[in-house]
C-alpha cells in the first residue's frame, strides 16, 4: 500500500485561483498522488496507507510521501525534483522501466512477453494521451493499456485537467500498471538536477528506496490518477520485480467501465479543501448539458415547492429529476418501481436556471437520489438504493456533502424519527460509507456526528464503524478540522464530555500521544488540549479531572497537571 499527501482532495481549483497562480500550476488540477497539485496534462497515482490519513502536521514543502506495502515498506517524497544525471537500471523482465540519458525514440520497446515492437504513438493515440510525445512515454511490461483511457474531465475542463478512466471493468486486485518515469540514482542527486533546474516541475517525483523516479516529464498513464480521500480505488503497492523495487497500481475494489480511477494521498493540505472540487469516481468527462442529452428520456422537469436550507435549495427552484428521485420526492416506496437500470440509480439531479438552461458542474452542485433519501429519513429506500448499487460515498462537488452528513442535517431536522436516521447511517456505514469523509471545513463524519447525535446514538455508530473496521478505527483519531481538533479534542471543546469518555474507550491507546516523551508533537498536543478546555468553568474542569483521573481513566496526577486538570480542591484554592 502507498502513502501519498493525504489530505489532498481529488478536487480541482474551484475559487477564483489567479491566472499566475494557473500558469505556475500548469492549470494544476489537484490529480497527483505524489504531489499534492495535480497538472491540468499530467496526473499522477495514489497510495493508500493504514496511517493517519489527514496526519496533524503538515508538511511545509507538501513532500512527505510515503509508501507501503505488505512487501516492503520506503520513504516516499513529493519532493520538486530537477535534472541532474539520470541512471536508468530499474528493469522488469528484461525491459527498462525509464528513460534513456538521451531522448532516444521510444516506439520501440519491447515486453518480455511480446517480442514485437510496440508502436508508442498507437499507444497514445489509443489511450488519448495527447499530450505527450513517444519519446516522452514509457510504458512497462505489464501496462494495462488497453484498460484505460485519458479524458479531460467536465470540471477541470476550463483548466486542461485531466483523468484516467476505465475502459473496461477492473476487478479488484488487478494490476493496471507501473508507474514510470525518469530515474535518479540518488536523492542528492536529483537535489543536484532542481538547484540547476529552479524551475523544474516536481510534483511527479517519487522516491523509492534510494532511487527517485521523476515523472515530470516522462512517465506512462499512471501520472494521470486523480486523487481522492474518500473514494480511492487504487492504490500504490511496493513490489519487487526481477531484484528490483517497483511501485504497481492496484485495484483497491471492483472499478466500473467508464469510472475515473482514483487514489488517495497520506499528507494533509490544509488548503485542500478550501480550493479544490471534491471528485468522485462517477466524475467524466460528460457536462451537465450532455448528461441531460444523453439521459432526456429519464428527465422531467421538477419544481421546489419549498425552501430547504440543508440542500441549499430555495422555493420554486427547477431541476431535471428522474423517477427515481420524484419517487423519493413523493415520500413512496422505491421497491414499486418496475425494470430499473443501474445508469438510473446515482443519475445526478440537475438545477435548471431562469432560462431553462442546465447550470453546468462547476456552476451548481448535484444530488442523487440516495442524498436526498438519507435527508429526508426513508429508511427502506436508502436501503433499496443500496442493494441497487447506489453510491454510498457520493459527495457534492462544491460542499463536499455526502450521504452520511445528509443523514445527520435529517437526525437534526426532525423530519423523521431520530431511530430512523440512526438506522441509515449505520447501514451506510456496513454498506462501505467512508466515516473519514469531510467538508470544507475538514470536519470529518465524527466531528459532525459530535455535534449532531445523542450520547446514546453517537455510541451506537461508534461500535458499528469499529466492528465494520476494526483495523483501521484508530485511524480516525488522526482527522483534524481546520482548528487542528481531531476527535477527541473537538468533542472537549464543545464539552460532550460523554462522547469524550466514548472515544477514548473506544481507542485506549489515544491517551499515549499525552503520555509520551516531552517531544515537539507532545507538547502541540498539550497546547491543543489546553485550547480545548480553555472556557470550561471549575465545575466542568472536577468532571473531566476526574473521568480521567485515577477514579476514571487512570492517568497519573502528574500527567493530569501538565494538561492543566487539578483536583477540586487545588482548583478551589486557585479560584480564591
Amino acid at each position: 500500500m502507498v502513502e501519498t499527501p493525504k489530505r489532498d482532495r481529488i478536487f480541482i481549483q474551484l475559487i477564483e485561483l489567479n491566472i499566475s497562480y494557473l500558469d505556475k500550476l500548469k492549470a494544476s488540477c489537484y490529480n497527483s498522488p505524489y504531489f499534492i497539485f495535480t497538472h491540468n496534462d499530467e496526473q499522477m497515482p495514489k497510495q493508500d496507507t493504514p496511517l493517519p490519513k489527514r496526519t496533524r502536521r503538515v508538511p511545509k514543502k507538501l513532500s512527505d510521501y510515503q509508501l507501503s506495502s505488505k512487501i516492503a515498506i520506503s520513504e516516499m517524497q513529493t519532493k520538486t525534483f530537477k535534472n541532474g544525471k539520470r541512471n536508468f537500471s530499474s528493469q522488469v523482465g528484461m525491459q527498462t522501466f525509464f528513460s534513456s540519458p538521451k531522448r532516444s525514440k521510444a516506439n520501440r520497446f519491447k515486453g518480455k512477453t511480446d517480442k514485437r515492437a510496440i508502436n508508442i504513438d498507437l499507444i497514445l493515440r489509443k489511450i488519448g494521451i495527447d499530450n505527450m510525445i513517444a519519446d516522452e512515454y514509457i510504458p512497462s511490461p505489464i501496462d494495462l493499456s488497453d484498460s484505460v483511457a485519458v479524458k479531460v474531465v467536465d470540471l477541470l475542463k476550463e483548466m486542461g485537467g485531466r483523468g484516467l478512466f476505465a475502459n473496461q471493468d477492473i476487478e479488484k486486485g488487478t494490476c493496471i500498471g507501473v508507474y514510470t518515469g525518469e530515474e535518479y540514482a540518488s536523492k542528492a542527486e536529483f537535489e543536484r538536477y532542481l538547484a540547476l533546474n529552479p524551475t523544474a516541475d516536481n510534483s511527479y517525483a517519487m522516491n523509492i528506496g534510494r532511487r527517485i523516479i521523476d515523472a515530470a516529464t516522462k512517465g506512462n498513464f499512471t501520472r494521470y490518477i486523480n486523487f481522492s480521500d474518500s473514494q480511492d480505488n487504487v492504490e500504490f503497492q511496493e513490489r519487487v520485480r526481477n531484484g528490483r523495487k517497483v511501485v504497481e497500481v492496484i485495484a483497491l475494489k471492483n472499478i466500473r467501465q467508464g469510472q475515473q480511477i482514483l487514489v488517495n494521498y497520506n499528507t494533509y493540505n490544509e488548503n485542500a479543501s478550501k480550493l479544490y472540487y471534491f471528485l468522485n469516481p462517477g466524475d467524466g468527462w460528460l457536462s451537465a448539458s450532455d448528461c441531460y442529452e444523453q439521459n432526456k428520456t429519464s428527465y422531467k422537469l421538477f419544481v421546489m415547492r419549498d425552501e430547504c436550507e440543508a440542500l441549499q435549495i430555495k422555493k420554486n427552484d427547477n431541476f431535471f429529476i428522474n423517477r427515481i428521485v420524484s419517487t423519493v420526492f413523493a415520500n413512496q416506496s422505491l421497491s414499486s418501481l418496475m425494470d430499473v437500470s443501474p445508469s438510473e440509480i446515482d443519475l445526478p439531479i440537475l438545477k435548471v436556471n431562469s432560462r431553462s438552461q442546465v447550470l453546468d458542474f462547476k456552476d451548481s452542485d448535484t444530488f442523487t437520489a440516495l442524498m436526498i433519501a438519507c435527508y429526508l429519513g426513508q429508511l427502506n429506500n436508502v436501503n433499496w438504493l443500496i442493494i441497487q448499487g447506489a453510491n454510498v460515498n457520493q459527495q457534492q462537488n462544491h460542499t463536499g456533502n455526502c450521504p452520511l452528513f445528509f443523514a445527520l442535517s435529517g437526525y437534526c431536522s426532525g423530519i423523521a424519527n431520530t431511530s430512523n436516521y440512526l438506522d441509515i447511517i449505520t447501514s451506510l456505514i456496513r454498506s462501505g460509507a467512508n466515516p473519514r469523509v469531510h467538508d470544507r471545513s475538514d470536519k470529518s463524519f465524527l466531528h459532525k456526528a459530535i455535534e449532531s447525535l445523542s450520547n446514546k446514538d453517537f455510541k451506537t455508530v461508534i461500535d458499528a464503524i469499529k466492528e465494520k473496521s476494526p483495523l483501521q478505527f484508530d485511524e480516525l483519531y488522526g482527522y483534524i478540522d481546520e482548528n487542528d481538533f481531531d476527535i477527541v479534542q473537538y468533542a472537549l471543546k464543545a464539552k460532550q464530555l460523554d462522547k469524550v469518555r466514548c472515544l477514548l474507550e473506544a481507542n485506549s491507546g489515544y491517551l499515549s500521544l499525552y503520555r509520551g516523551k516531552r517531544s515537539s508533537r507532545h507538547r502541540e498536543e498539550i497546547a491543543l488540549f489546553k485550547v480545548a478546555i480553555q472556557d470550561y468553568d471549575p465545575f466542568e474542569l472536577d468532571v473531566l479531572y476526574k473521568m480521567l483521573g485515577e477514579e476514571g481513566m487512570g492517568l497519573p496526577e502528574s500527567f493530569l497537571e501538565r494538561m492543566g486538570l487539578c483536583s477540586a480542591d487545588t482548583m478551589t484554592s486557585r479560584f480564591q
